[in-house]
């Protein structure tokens, strides 16, 4: 997890923006009880939008602290 953490507080806006677009098409509409597939607002373009606005060291905290405490 730190190691996947890490590679990702490294990326520019454009690696993080494909990192994550990949994981999304490689993901869409796999079971999930987190992620409900179904909301329109759960977009490539909107994703791609919030991950530029807080940056890889934002998201990687953010990550860092769902995966350590979910609630």
């Amino acid at each position: 997890m730190e190691e996947k953490l890490d590679l990702l507080g490294k990326m520019d806006n454009l690696k993080l923006k494909a990192f994550f677009e990949d994981a999304y098409d490689r993901h869409k509409n796999v079971h999930n009880p987190l992620v409900n597939w179904d909301n329109q607002k759960l977009t490539k373009v909107r994703m791609a939008s919030i991950l530029k606005c807080m940056g890889a060291k934002v998201i990687t905290m953010f990550l860092a602290r769902l995966a350590k405490d979910f609630k």
